[in-house]
């Protein structure tokens, strides 16, 4: 087998534990330094500010659209869009926390067409267009790796969310066909075929052939270059275990996220504004003797269902409309109410009940939370040592010796692609 050679760099020992370094010191800046990076998360599904901001200048878009007429910020804070625009990313995350701890995913296959189906990314003659797809990603503040990301999360949401609407239950056929994967059998019947059933007999092959072989065939037996790099790390899970967390810390979290963890009942709702309140009226008189659609009346608006749906609110966030809502059944239209854009007519897509996660079932996620926050912080006031060791001339074993940081070692090579060494 030919080997190109094992060696130590310690150039690139040092420039690998200076870029450690360099990420340490940026633990706990979230909480020590003010730079906000997430404006929520759901488990470990973090709402980063760029996807909130997104969502944000849509819905102000989208409530533009409606109105006629451009909207500040500072009408949007009135109007409540933003506070609306947070409780749907938070629902939306809580759904594909639900959505990961069920095990819900696309294949590559399938995300690769639904991808290539974007019109956006796709060249005049309609084929896929992989520069057209860099340049709309780039535009959107977005990378290969989130936007794929967020289409696999997007799928895997809806159909969680269609199973909860529509109260989707296991097709008879379906299970049938399960079981008879699970319980099916087949005898078989098989006979061994080696080289003594050949009737011409194999002969082993020359030096020529196998050197032959072997020279066409080089790369089967070449292993990359590796290089054994050695270093130091000092990570929040190092530290988590032994980081003492109170139960009035616990506690205090768990109340300041109230809202995440004991939800009231939430409608499903679709919004849509009129000029004044004789046209909503006009509208909603129609929709009662069957004249026409909640559908038709948004399709001739020139809108999109999308445009009006509102997502899940509960009954405070509804306003004058709320008790109507609540009272109504599901695909009823209710209204006019008068609104921030106007009046409008409301439609009950969905009804959800109220859900309620206990302190004691919440308190092992708590934990973590804090315990990693802490971790943090903790290994924050440690850079300043260890920078200092460093200046003095420490070497990796004597960091590991007086510090807590880990000394280790990996291979590396051009072709890693997992873990540290990537």
């Amino acid at each position: 087998m030919a080997l190109r050679g094992t060696s130590i760099s310690k150039g690139f020992v040092w420039v690998i534990l200076a870029l450690l370094i360099v990420g340490l010191a940026g633990f706990g800046a979230t909480n020590l330094s003010g730079t906000v990076r997430s404006v929520g998360a759901v488990g470990d599904k973090q709402i980063d500010v760029q996807r909130y901001v997104r969502a944000l200048q849509e819905e102000m878009r989208r409530v533009q659209q409606q109105v006629g007429q451009p909207i500040s910020f500072q009408q949007a804070e009135a109007f409540g869009i933003d506070q609306q625009v947070l409780q749907q990313l938070l629902v939306a995350r809580a759904i594909d926390h639900e959505a990961s701890g069920l095990g819900l995913s696309i294949g590559d296959e399938n995300l690769r067409q639904q991808v290539v189906g974007v019109s956006a990314f796709q060249s005049i003659d309609g084929s896929f267009s992989r520069d057209n797809y860099r340049f709309a990603l780039e535009n959107a503040g977005l990378s290969e790796a989130e936007f794929e990301a967020n289409m696999r999360e997007e799928t895997a949401r809806s159909l969680v969310q269609a199973a909860v609407v529509s109260g989707l239950k296991m097709p008879d056929s379906y299970a049938n066909q399960l079981l008879n994967y699970i319980g099916e059998r087949r005898n078989f019947t098989w006979a061994r075929i080696d080289a003594t059933n050949l009737d011409v007999a194999i002969t082993a092959p020359t030096e020529t052939v196998l050197q032959a072989f072997y020279s066409e065939n080089l790369a089967l037996y070449t292993t990359p270059e590796i290089k054994q790099i050695s270093y130091v790390q000092l990570t929040p899970a190092q530290l988590v275990d032994g980081v003492e967390v109170s139960v009035d810390a616990i506690a205090g979290l768990y109340e300041a996220r109230d809202a995440e963890f004991n939800k009231p009942e939430r409608r499903l709702v679709d919004r849509l504004a009129f000029v004044d309140a004789t046209e909503a009226s006009q509208a909603k008189a129609q929709i009662e003797v069957d004249a026409i659609s909640f559908d038709r009346l948004v399709e001739d608006r020139g809108l999109a269902l999308t445009d009006v749906d509102m997502g899940d609110l509960d009954q405070v966030a509804l306003g004058a409309a709320g008790v109507a809502v609540f009272a109504a059944e599901l695909d009823q239209v209710v209204g006019p109410f008068d609104t921030a854009i106007g009046p409008a007519l409301f439609r009950v897509n969905g009804i959800l009940k109220a859900q309620a996660t206990s302190l004691e079932a919440a308190s092992g996620p708590l934990r973590n939370e804090l315990a990693l926050d802490l971790a943090r912080a903790e290994i924050d006031e440690q850079v300043a040592n260890i920078d200092d060791l460093l200046a003095a001339g420490a070497t990796l074993e004597e960091l590991a010796g007086e510090t807590e940081m880990e000394l280790q070692t990996v291979d590396w090579h051009s072709e890693v692609s997992q873990g540290l060494a990537a």
